[in-house]
């Protein structure tokens, strides 16, 4: 994935929330643009390229934020994008109550906005950034969902019996059958790289290891996982050519 997400945030919660946010999505493969890791001492501060060439903004809202001339900056500018239309904000209140938020601040609640106040909360918010990001990309690329009639009825999967037969599969699982579906999803990734000479993207290959590594292939309770999954063996399915 070559968009890019911004990452707007106070300086002083570099070390608190920050960098749990950055280094989590750019573990899963994502283009991240954090300012530790792309400016150096001296150099100049052009935020407002570097939002404007973002296709996404992660917004860390804290009782921090409300100091941050930068942050503030950067927001207004987001905003300006935003109601362009030409970027997606992902506002996270940590620690915060949105209800206190002061009036100049209070359009952030038309968008669905996550409130983060542990690290579960945090990983929820992450899997629903990932989630957003994936299906973007799939509808960007015009692909569908590998185990919808379209794909399961078209030219790949009627012409690959071992394919259609795994879809056919997934199609017959109980919607509460996770661990079941987190298993097939991860056979048909294997099955994709290993039968036809796919390229696999770096976000794809990642999010897809680590989540299934992260589970050992039992998922409890559906967080998102089985949608992100979902979508990346249908990117990499809609790949296929005859």
């Amino acid at each position: 994935m070559s968009k890019q997400v911004f990452v707007c945030f106070s300086g002083k919660d570099r070390y608190t929330y920050v960098q749990s946010v950055v280094y989590f999505l750019k573990n899963y493969g994502f283009k991240i643009w954090y300012d530790y890791e792309e400016t150096l001492l001296g150099d100049r501060l052009d935020f407002k390229t570097e939002i404007d060439e973002s296709s996404y903004s992660i917004l860390i809202f804290s009782k921090n934020f409300l100091n941050s001339n930068i942050a503030q900056r950067e927001l207004l500018r987001i905003k300006e994008r935003l109601d362009e239309g030409k970027i997606h904000l992902f506002p996270l209140f940590f620690h915060y109550d949105f209800q206190q938020l002061p009036s100049p601040y209070e359009w952030i609640t038309n968008l669905k906005f996550k409130e983060v106040n542990d690290s579960q909360s945090l990983l929820h918010a992450m899997k629903q950034i990932i989630c957003k990001l994936l299906a973007d990309e799939l509808e960007e690329t015009s692909g569908s969902l590998f185990y919808c009639d379209s794909f399961y009825n078209g030219p790949v999967a009627m012409a690959d019996k071992v394919l259609r037969k795994m879809i056919a599969t997934y199609r017959g699982l109980n919607q509460g059958h996770h661990s079941a579906k987190m298993t097939l999803l991860y056979a048909l990734y294997t099955y994709l790289r290993g039968h036809y000479n796919l390229s696999i993207e770096w976000h794809e290959r990642q999010t897809m290891e680590r989540l299934c590594a992260q589970h050992n292939l039992d998922i409890k309770q559906d967080n998102r996982e089985i949608r992100i999954l979902e979508i990346v063996v249908s990117l990499i399915a809609n790949r296929i050519r005859f």
